[in-house]
C-alpha cells in the first residue's frame, strides 16, 4: 500500500510538471500579455513663441496634434462632458492645450502641490525612454494651480520635483458657484523639455496619458482619458516630436475645440 501511494504521488507530480511546461492555452497563468497598442501623435514643431494665456490666438494651434475626444474607460465611448488635448513644441518647450466642457466649474481648496484632484482637474503623466520606470506627473486645476511630482518605480512620490511649467487659463463661467450655468475652461501651458528629460530633437518620443475628472451639476463624478488602459497605470499614449509647420492656418479658438 505504501508503494502504491508513493507511485500515485510521483504520477501526480509528473502530471503537474507536464501541464506546467506544455500549457499554451488562454488559461495559462504564464501566458504573455498582449502588446500595448499605443495611440501615437506626431507633434508639430513651431518657430514662433506661444503665449500661454488660454486664448489660443496663435495660428499654429490650428495645426497642432489633437487627441480627439477623451474616452470613458468604463464604456469605451466618448466621455461626457467633452475633453480634448492639443500639442506643439519648439526648441525649449512642449506646449499643451487642454479643453474642458463644464457646466459647473469647481476647484479643490488646495494650493501648489496640494490635492487638486479633489476638484475638477486634468492629470498628465509622462515617461521618457531613458527613464522608463519613472513618471512625471502634473495635475492642473481650472484656477491655474498645479501639482507636479516625480513618481518612481517603487511608487515613491517626490513632490520637490518642479516642472517649471508656465500656465494660462481662460474660463467661461464662475468658479465654485453652482447657482449659475458655466460652459468651459481652457488651459494653455508650456513645459520645458529639459524638465521631462528631453533634449529637443525631432523624433524624440515620450509615453503619456491624460485624464480628466469632473462632477457635472446634479450628477455623479465622471472621468475620461486619452492614452490610458482601464484598470492599469500603463501610459498608452505616445508623443513623437515632429517637423516644423507653416503658420498660415487660421487661429484655433477655444470655441472651435469643444462641443
Amino acid at each position: 500500500m505504501h508503494m502504491y501511494r508513493l507511485s500515485l504521488a510521483k504520477l501526480f507530480c509528473a502530471l503537474c510538471i507536464s501541464i506546467l511546461f506544455s500549457c499554451k492555452g488562454r488559461g495559462c497563468r504564464h501566458e504573455s500579455p498582449p502588446p500595448i497598442k499605443y495611440s501615437e501623435l506626431v507633434v508639430p514643431h513651431v518657430t514662433t513663441a506661444i503665449h500661454c494665456d488660454g486664448e489660443l490666438d496663435e495660428n499654429e494651434w490650428f495645426a497642432a496634434a489633437n487627441s480627439g475626444p477623451f474616452i470613458d474607460l468604463k464604456t469605451n465611448q466618448e466621455a461626457h462632458p467633452y475633453s480634448e488635448a492639443r500639442f506643439l513644441w519648439d526648441d525649449q518647450n512642449l506646449y499643451i492645450t487642454l479643453y474642458a466642457a463644464d457646466d459647473d466649474i469647481r476647484t479643490a481648496d488646495a494650493g501648489h502641490d496640494g490635492p487638486l484632484w479633489l476638484g475638477d482637474a486634468f492629470t498628465l503623466r509622462f515617461s521618457v525612454p531613458s527613464h522608463d520606470d519613472e513618471q512625471y506627473s502634473l495635475d492642473v486645476a481650472p484656477n491655474g494651480i498645479i501639482t507636479d511630482a516625480k513618481i518612481f518605480a517603487d511608487k515613491r512620490v517626490d513632490t520637490t520635483w518642479e516642472s517649471h511649467a508656465i500656465i494660462g487659463v481662460d474660463s467661461d463661467g464662475t468658479l465654485n458657484d453652482p447657482s449659475d450655468a458655466d460652459e468651459e475652461w481652457v488651459v494653455e501651458m508650456a513645459i520645458p523639455l529639459r524638465s521631462l528629460g528631453l533634449t529637443g530633437h525631432p523624433n524624440e518620443s515620450m509615453k503619456m496619458k491624460i485624464s480628466r475628472c469632473d462632477t457635472p451639476k446634479n450628477s455623479k463624478r465622471v472621468c475620461g482619458a486619452w492614452g490610458a488602459i482601464a484598470g492599469t497605470s500603463v501610459l498608452a499614449g505616445m508623443l513623437r516630436l515632429g517637423s516644423s509647420i507653416s503658420s498660415t492656418h487660421a487661429p484655433a479658438s477655444a470655441s472651435a475645440m469643444g462641443k
